[in-house]
């Protein structure tokens, strides 16, 4: 499956405006916070409907690394991030395609907003435990992740590689939706014999 990979409208945001100026604004002028992030919605969705619906691509991922809970506080999340967040998805979801959202950092205090986005699967990063996400939301939507993409996955060897892919298995599997896959992007560092490590331990995992 091949998906368009996109920002969402609170990362887009920082991105235009520079992170420390909009979370000043998310305090001094939340107007025009709001007003950068009704463009940027605009402009996520104008993105995603002309990949999609070109039918160059069979989904979205939609990437909202500054939502982090290393970042803001879930209470600003849920002003800044889940109503355009919500805008955004739908428009996905009008073509009947499937949608991935990925949250960097530590998102545990807000997995349970997540089912609201609409999403069918959420891609965690390492920080976020995979059975405490399952257990949360895990009836709702799909979980994927989360070996480590630095540690490991870069820097581990063959072994540690091993290790880390079955233990994330053995978190994610037989408990509803769950798709193995790095806890984000995998660095270009990362050795071909550790992709490959990575990929044949999932195949031949055995429940």
């Amino acid at each position: 499956m091949v998906l368009a990979s996109g920002r969402a409208p609170f990362t887009l945001a920082t991105q235009i405006y520079g992170l420390e100026n909009f979370s000043r604004a998310m305090y001094k002028n939340k107007k025009f916070a709001h007003e950068i992030l009704e463009f940027t919605t605009n402009l996520s969705i104008a993105y995603f409907e002309t990949m999609i619906g070109k039918g160059l691509v069979q989904g979205a991922f939609v990437a909202d690394p500054t939502a982090s809970g290393d970042v803001i506080s879930k209470r600003h999340f849920e002003e800044f991030v889940l109503p355009y967040l919500k805008r955004v998805i739908l428009a996905v979801k009008r073509f009947d395609k499937p949608v991935v959202l990925h949250i960097c950092g530590n998102i545990s205090d807000r997995l349970k907003l997540i089912p609201e986005t609409g999403v069918d699967c959420l891609s965690i990063d390492t920080k976020v435990d995979i059975e405490k996400a399952i257990i949360e939301i895990g009836d709702h939507i799909c979980i994927a992740g989360n070996v480590d993409p630095v540690n490991v996955l870069e820097f581990g060897d063959c072994h540690e590689v091993i290790e880390a892919t079955k233990e994330c298995l053995r978190k994610g599997t037989g408990k509803g939706g769950f798709i193995l896959m790095p806890g984000c992007d995998p660095a270009g560092g990362v050795s071909e014999e550790n992709i490959k490590t990575f990929v044949d331990t999932a195949h031949n995992w055995d429940v």
